[in-house]
């Protein structure tokens, strides 16, 4: 999709200029539109990136979607869509552990009470108390990880069908086909580029595994669906952002409706995710969570 200058979103021809010699004669390009640098990140170390991602900087994130030597492949994206769900499940399994933040239906509210582990049972129970506490809680890991998935699953192609619908007709698919070469080849990079760029911006359920050290109020998981929220606008709009020269008014109105926009995408896709948890409780799940995150 071409470099972009980070502080101002325009497309630029090179962020890095080699005059030969080492990395000596390496010198970062200046933005004309700008006059800033266009990509101070290219020069930072991976942790110091991931610091100002979790500070909600829009440059690293145009750095990270759209200046990196290598783009979002699928087995990334796979594996990283994987972690998600994970750190989702973590978070069900706490909820379930602690009896906060969930809703048990009145009919199955003794059976779940009663055959629910809890996941940080004693070691100290006898050999076939132990093993029937393990098996429960292989069957509950294995559930817990079905409804992540799935709600994560539904979440994502909720996006993409509101993407793909184009309600404010801003051809996003066509912007991103204008720099690849054949139709098949843009429409997969696009949606991994997207499935990526949304994974990314999910970086705040890392909170979730300080819930194996510490034990915390479980409203604390709303504060780490408020981050992984405003992270997801931010990133999706990012991402759909047109490159333009436009002078600096008509791009803060610019910005300000495509945050908007953003924020409807990401909304349906938390929509989507409450729907499958009342889908599955009406197909027979007798557990409902109250943090959508």
């Amino acid at each position: 999709m071409g470099y972009v200058c980070v502080e101002c979103g325009v497309s630029v021809p090179l962020i890095v200029r080699d005059y030969g010699g080492g990395d000596k004669n390496i010198h970062l390009c200046i933005c004309e539109q700008c006059h800033q640098i266009c990509d101070k990140y290219v020069e930072y170390e991976p942790f110091l990136l991931f610091l100002d991602l979790m500070l909600f900087k829009q440059q690293v994130y145009r750095h990270v979607l759209y200046n990196r030597s290598t783009p979002f492949s699928l087995k990334t994206v796979w594996r990283m869509f994987l972690v998600l769900v994970m750190l989702d499940m973590n978070v069900k399994a706490y909820l379930l552990d602690c009896q906060r933040g969930i809703h048990v239906q009145t009919s199955n509210a003794s059976a779940v009470h009663d055959s629910a582990p809890t996941f940080y049972f004693s070691l100290a129970l006898g050999s076939k108390q132990q093993l029937l506490s393990g098996f429960r809680l292989s069957q509950y890991s294995l559930h817990l990880i079905l409804m992540s998935f799935l709600e994560n699953l539904f979440c994502v192609l909720t996006m993409a069908i509101f993407i793909f619908w184009d309600p404010w007709k801003h051809q996003w698919l066509h912007h991103h086909q204008k720099d690849k070469e054949g139709a098949h080849c843009w429409k997969v990079e696009f949606w991994v580029q997207f499935i990526g760029t949304w994974c990314l911006s999910c970086f705040g359920k890392i909170i979730a595994l300080l819930s194996v050290i510490w034990e915390y109020h479980w409203t604390v998981f709303h504060v780490m669906g408020g981050i992984v929220f405003c992270a997801n606008i931010l990133a999706l709009g990012l991402f759909l952002e047109k490159r333009t020269d436009e002078n600096a008014s008509i791009r803060m109105t610019s910005v300000r409706q495509r945050t908007v926009e953003a924020a409807v995408i990401v909304t349906s896709g938390l929509v989507a995710r409450a729907l499958v948890q009342l889908l599955l409780c009406w197909l027979g799940n007798p557990i409902v969570f109250y943090v959508l995150v």
